[in-house]
């Protein structure tokens, strides 16, 4: 499950960061060069995700059976 997260959470976070980017500069005519918060996006949702990916599925398991 941990691998699991880790996987989900850096494609969701990829797909969060573009978002954010191209909302940005559609919206608020942000240049992407200054958006480099979001390069650390990905591996943020990564980190999250690998740790409560296993804990939601621990309680998931216990909490049916």
């Amino acid at each position: 499950m941990a691998v699991l997260g880790l996987l989900g959470g850096f494609v969701g976070g990829l797909v969060l960061s573009e978002v954010v980017a191209v909302v940005a500069h559609l919206a608020l005519g942000v240049p992407p060069e200054e958006l480099t918060v979001l390069r650390f996006t990905p591996l943020l949702f990564a980190l999250v995700f690998a740790v409560v990916a296993p804990l939601l599925h621990r309680r998931r398991r216990s909490a049916s059976g």
